[in-house]
């Protein structure tokens, strides 16, 4: 556990964070968008530049991945980048793995 801690990175540590925050929530299977994330922990990411590198190390690891986002007809902002849990890795989560 000691080795673990000191070789343990920032982005590690966050994307440890918001993965328990995936697991946490009401229904950890639903989808959810980098805004999700940014609304549940503002003092930790306060931009997304600050919490992207933490979705792209849960993406490497297959924790979650990319969907596109729906489109909408009509004028203003595009969708935000949505993201779906992997399955296996929730159960293995509630497991305890």
């Amino acid at each position: 556990a000691a080795f673990d801690l000191m070789g343990t990175s920032e982005a590690v540590v966050n994307a440890r964070l918001v993965w328990r925050w995936v697991a946490g929530r009401a229904d950890p299977a639903a989808p959810f968008t980098r805004r999700d994330v940014l609304r549940a922990k503002p003092g930790k990411f306060p931009t997304v530049d600050d919490l992207q590198p933490v979705l792209d190390l849960l993406e490497r690891h297959s924790l979650i991945r990319q969907v596109d986002p729906t489109t909408r007809p009509g004028p203003g902002r595009p969708p935000c980048q949505g993201y779906e849990p992997n399955p296996a890795a929730l159960v293995a989560n509630a497991a305890g793995v």
